[in-house]
């Protein structure tokens, strides 16, 4: 398995944030708690037609470019696993905005 640096067209996509925030935050109170805050930002991943490269690879070789994913299924199947972990996941509220 290569390992290099996902990079996008030279100076046409400098960086691109995950499209999943992740946080810990501190509940208020006498006895304060620590809850996670998961945040999903459905958007595109890359402009369309545009490829994953990777670059400064470490083992040899360059691997083909490859299409960005097209669906956000692999994260919404972890918040469905999250929904029925009781025991790792003590509560799991998910809120839904639409545009």
């Amino acid at each position: 398995k290569p390992e290099g640096v996902i990079q996008g067209k030279k100076d046409v996509i400098e960086r691109r944030a995950s499209p999943l925030w992740l946080k810990i935050s501190k509940t208020g109170g006498n006895t304060p708690k620590f809850v996670g805050v998961a945040t999903l930002f459905k958007s595109a991943f890359l402009p369309k037609g545009e490829k994953i490269v990777l670059t400064g690879v470490k083992n040899g070789g360059r691997p083909q470019p490859i299409s960005p994913p097209f669906d956000f299924s692999l994260i919404e199947e972890w918040v469905e696993t999250m929904k029925t972990d009781s025991e790792n996941f003590k509560q799991v509220v998910e809120v839904v905005a639409n545009d």
